[in-house]
């Protein structure tokens, strides 16, 4: 099969930076690229990208970690 990727936006319920540095300190996962960096006034949105590298438990220990760190 041929190589594959997919860029998605996320929005999420929280403030996006402050999420996925959670993400990163509590659970080890670098979650996706907070895009209020870009544009300041989608604070809540974040670029996730997934390839056929990443293992479907790869992708399962994302969803879980961010339902974790959204409470």
């Amino acid at each position: 099969s041929a190589p594959r990727f997919n860029e998605f936006v996320v929005r999420a319920p929280k403030n996006a930076s402050d999420l996925l540095e959670k993400l990163r300190t509590e659970k080890d996962i670098i979650g996706g690229l907070a895009l209020s960096r870009y544009y300041s006034d989608n604070p809540k949105d974040f670029l996730v990208c997934v390839t056929e590298m990443n293992t479907k438990e790869q992708i399962d220990n994302l969803v879980e970690g961010l339902k974790e760190v959204v409470k």
